[in-house]
């Protein structure tokens, strides 16, 4: 559907809840449009719910996630490493986003956010400086692929 049309869709959707109080249910696999648009959200695994509730609940940073870029692959190779030996990322905290075609120049560490500041420190201290450092918010692709923090 085009962009105009979603917008439609969605629009309509909301009045039809509002004029008759009713509960819409919605499938979909566009996960930032049930981000931005449900209340709440039920998630299947195989067929069965595996977890269901208010979208912002779901999404809470019970662990805070900094994104950091750096210039060039091997520079993100060695600041995962590093992250990794410092306890401060894990395995699924690196994988690569799902479409991701090249290596990636980025990386999550989990500290934080007033640590941050210390980390883009050491980071550029032990040679990996970094281009980008910024708070990452978790978003519905992130709880369905990796599942509740």
């Amino acid at each position: 559907m085009d962009p105009e049309g979603s917008v439609e869709i969605w629009r309509v959707l909301r009045e039809m809840s509002a004029e008759h109080g009713a509960t819409v249910v919605v499938s979909s696999h566009l996960l930032h449009e049930i981000e931005e648009h449900c209340h709440r959200v039920c998630v299947l695994e195989r067929g069965r719910a595996a977890a269901f509730g208010r979208v912002a609940d779901l999404l809470a940073d019970r662990r805070p996630l900094i994104e950091i870029s750096f210039d060039s692959p091997e520079t993100a190779e060695k600041a995962r490493a590093w992250l990794c030996e410092r306890g401060l990322a894990s395995i699924e905290d690196l994988a690569p986003s799902v479409g991701e075609f090249e290596p990636s120049r980025r990386v999550h560490a989990r500290v934080e956010r007033q640590d941050a500041p210390t980390l883009n420190r050491a980071l550029t201290e032990a040679g990996m400086a970094p281009i980008y450092l910024a708070p990452r918010r978790r978003t519905l692709r992130d709880y369905f692929l990796n599942g509740p923090r």
